[in-house]
């Protein structure tokens, strides 16, 4: 019901909301006509465990199995839709690129200037607490670490292929196995 509903009377383009991730499956179910792409905005998991920590109090190893639970589900309920993964961490280091292969596998023209102001105007490294030397004394475990280099590659490889190539976005069902 309030899926649907939403779906329908939604006239924006695009909306954010990390619970997706746990219930993607009912949305490819109720309301697949109006949900076009998914695009992951991947983060280390030893980020979201430090961000989960000093927003909410969240003790950094339930922010990782909470980074694991919502990264699985997408991955275990996606299944129609097609993903695009993006390495939120590699950002900074050209967001005006990735922000212009997101658009053309979304399918929208943008001309190379206006993907320039649009990224000097929106991404900022400031906004990235977590600072590397946090990030890396934190030790994953072993399944959390395999499941992030899976899905870094996977964005990895989507930076080198062609983006005209849309059956590289199709569902994982081939490309990564499901987790339980």
């Amino acid at each position: 019901g309030h899926m649907k509903q939403f779906s329908t009377t939604f006239d924006g383009d695009v909306f954010k909301d990390p619970r997706t991730c746990l219930t993607i499956a009912s949305w490819e179910k109720h309301c697949s006509e109006n949900l076009e792409f998914v695009v992951l905005c991947l983060r280390h998991p030893a980020s979201v465990a430090l961000s989960l920590q000093r927003r909410d109090n969240i003790k950094i190893e339930a922010g990782l199995r909470l980074w694991l639970r919502y990264n699985q589900s997408l991955l275990n309920g996606i299944s129609k839709t097609p993903l695009i993964v993006t390495d939120y961490d590699q950002l900074e280091f050209g967001f005006a690129s990735e922000l212009a292969r997101l658009t053309a596998a979304l399918g929208v023209r943008m001309s190379k200037k206006k993907i320039c102001m649009q990224a000097d105007d929106f991404y900022s490294a400031n906004l990235n607490h977590a600072r590397t030397a946090e990030i890396e004394a934190i030790g994953l475990p072993v399944e959390i670490a395999s499941l992030y280099q899976e899905l870094r590659s996977l964005a990895s490889a989507s930076n080198r292929k062609n983006e005209s190539n849309k059956s590289l976005w199709q569902p994982l069902s081939g490309l990564l196995h499901r987790r339980t």
